[in-house]
């Protein structure tokens, strides 16, 4: 069993930390379906993450600038340690990508590291970086890994950006949620999908972490059941994958589909299935599948392609052998 992290300690580094940031180390989180420009004008080119409104998901970026009602943001990774209470865009894992995006569409987000026993015994521990979503009686709506809640936080909570700290891997205990017993926070029901580790605290509560939050609510656990140990036949991995010898190192310039910046390289891309457009060659991403509105062209120069015929990817791998 992991050690369960301190809330004092956490409290203190986040809030010190917090204090120190500079401009470029704060994030913000995104709705899913803002649209992203190429500029910070209404005329600029743009596309959307994103074809349908999902109340709630938010994706996160670097905050670079802020300026009449616009925001200047950069694609972010995920990166070790994770800093981030969100996933980002998958598509642009390989990119930098600077984007405008309008004010409105930032989420409300836990600034800093949030500690808050409620007057029914529950309690919340919230890592800075949870998004927040505006509810009923002052209350917030809270979306984070397999559980979402209402609850009414204390005065301050709610910011508009937050210092990217390390995200600590949630504790795993050794029970799970009872089925079908009702979960509640600040006399609220808590709803949880999967089934995550908890463990029980006494009177009638339990405890139970996901990412960026951990909670002691009232309700029930259990022992899990025992798991079998069936086996899946041949374990064998099979992997074919083509090789390639022409890339773009990590740190060259990206461009959008009219030639004007759009970023740089985050790490080394393979461009054997670019298009050539002029001395440029063009990839064309889907950021939402099915979604018109949510294709975006990136274009790299053909003068930054190197080639190293030594670079390549293994054609064949059967289980753990190792490569002769």
């Amino acid at each position: 069993m992991r050690q369960r992290l301190r809330h004092a300690t956490f409290l203190l580094v986040v809030a010190s930390s917090t204090a120190s940031a500079k401009p470029r180390e704060r994030h913000v989180l995104v709705a899913a379906d803002a649209w992203l420009y190429t500029a910070p004008k209404e005329t600029a080119p743009k596309v959307r993450l994103t074809g349908e409104h999902a109340a709630g998901k938010v994706f996160p970026f670097r905050l670079v600038s802020e300026k009449s009602g616009w925001l200047t943001v950069e694609t972010v990774d995920e990166t070790e340690p994770a800093v981030d209470c969100y996933s980002p865009i998958a598509a642009l894992a390989d990119y930098k990508v600077i984007f405008a995006v309008r004010a409105t569409d930032r989420a409300k987000v836990t600034g800093k590291a949030v500690a808050h026993t409620f007057a029914d015994g529950s309690e919340l521990t919230l890592h800075a970086g949870v998004g927040l979503t505006p509810a009923a009686e002052g209350r917030v709506r809270i979306a984070v890994g397999e559980v979402s809640f209402e609850a009414a936080l204390p005065a301050g909570a709610a910011g508009d950006a937050y210092r990217a700290e390390a995200v600590a891997d949630a504790p795993a205990f050794s029970r799970v949620l009872a089925p079908g017993k009702p979960l509640t926070i600040d006399g609220r029901t808590v709803t949880v999908s999967g089934r995550p580790t908890a463990e029980d605290v006494g009177d009638g509560k339990v405890r139970l972490a996901t990412r960026c939050a951990e909670l002691v609510a009232h309700g029930k656990s259990v022992l899990p059941a025992m798991a079998g140990s069936a086996t899946g036949g041949d374990s064998g991995l099979a992997v074919d994958l083509a090789p390639f010898n022409r890339y773009v190192p990590a740190g060259k310039a990206v461009l959008f589909a009219d030639g004007k910046p759009a970023g740089k390289t985050r790490r080394e891309i393979a461009v054997d299935d670019f298009t050539a457009q002029g001395k440029l060659l063009c990839q064309t991403i889907a950021l939402a599948p099915g979604a018109a509105e949510a294709s975006l062209t990136l274009c790299v120069r053909a003068g930054d392609v190197k080639v190293d015929k030594s670079k390549g990817k293994v054609d064949d791998v059967l289980g753990d052998e190792k490569l002769k």
